[in-house]
């Protein structure tokens, strides 16, 4: 202990952890741990960053089992927390080169769009424009993976209070106008209630996803 804290045995013995080295995570983590372990009595699991003597942020992987009574009621609790901040680390570079990347490619796929679409405005002869078009709808492709992979770096380190609220019927319904316009070919219905949930702001991609999909694979005959 005294090696991960930097706090001594008797410096511990007799003191909650919240005021040595935890209490470094948001209200809702707490709350959650304590519903599972006690409320639950079922054993918790979850990575926590804490801080060392010196000031030194680390994380645990931390394990907590309760031990319950004959009365049902939890007696005690068992922990086990191992240093992981390697882990950690290692994740976070990976996150991080995955949003530059991501953000490099960005900006000339946004270029290559705006030539697609102005060809695709002009007269010309129809092979050549369905060449055009499948250049384009590649390229809308590769732009919604680079999309996911932020949106899957930004999950990554998503905090309880950066929710926000989103309205899933408005986006949506502005959604299906834009692929209306792309795909004229094709009879979109939609039926949604109004409905506001606190999401990260980026939850809209799971629906864009959802609904190009469908329209990609959709039969335009049909």
């Amino acid at each position: 202990m005294e090696k991960n804290t930097g706090f001594t045995r008797a410096e511990v013995i007799g003191k909650n952890p919240a005021d040595l080295w935890g209490g470094h995570m948001p209200k809702e983590f707490y709350e959650q741990m304590w519903h599972t372990i006690k409320v639950e009595k079922k054993p918790f699991v979850g990575d926590v960053r804490n801080k060392k003597k010196d000031g030194t942020e680390y994380w645990q992987e931390l394990h907590i089992y309760p031990i319950v009574g004959e009365n049902g009621e939890a007696r005690f609790f068992i922990a086990i927390e191992p240093d992981v901040s390697d882990r950690r680390e290692r994740e976070r570079f990976a996150q991080d080169m995955i949003s530059i990347i991501s953000h490099q490619l960005r900006t000339p796929l946004t270029s290559i769009a705006w030539v697609l679409e102005l060809l695709l405005e002009k007269n010309m002869p129809k092979d050549v424009r369905e060449g055009v078009t499948e250049v384009y709808q590649k390229e809308k492709q590769l732009a919604l993976m680079l999309e996911d992979l932020l949106t899957l770096t930004r999950a990554e380190n998503m905090r309880t209070d950066e929710l926000k609220p989103f309205d899933v019927a408005a986006s949506v319904h502005t959604f299906v106008e834009t692929l209306r316009v792309q795909r004229p070919a094709l009879e979109i219905v939609t039926t949604i209630e109004p409905a506001r949930v606190s999401a990260d702001t980026l939850a809209v991609h799971i629906f864009i996803n959802l609904m190009q999909n469908a329209a990609e694979y959709a039969d335009p005959e049909h």
